[in-house]
């Protein structure tokens, strides 16, 4: 998941990779805390996966859009929160 957050965050090397599975792992218990299965929270899910990079783009005020990408996060979130196959 590093590279792909890496990836869509257009970073190159591995400076700040400490700081972005931070990130990461800081989403990922904001999601357990949405009522998200913490055995739900995978990988190559592509809907995990866009949540986890909104909030890392929104954590890192991503070319200066935090709140956008806040806003982007959250409405993920409450959507895997809402459907049933991440409950």
């Amino acid at each position: 998941m590093l590279d792909q957050i890496k990836l869509a965050i257009r970073y190159k090397n591995e400076i700040f990779d400490k700081e972005i599975k931070l990130y990461i792992e800081a989403c990922k218990k904001n999601l357990v805390l949405a009522g998200i299965k913490r055995d739900k929270i995978i990988e190559t899910d592509e809907s995990i996966l866009n949540a986890v990079i909104a909030y890392v783009k929104w954590q890192l005020n991503f070319q200066g859009r935090g709140i956008e990408w806040e806003k982007i996060y959250k409405d993920l979130k409450l959507s895997l929160a809402l459907d049933s196959n991440y409950r």
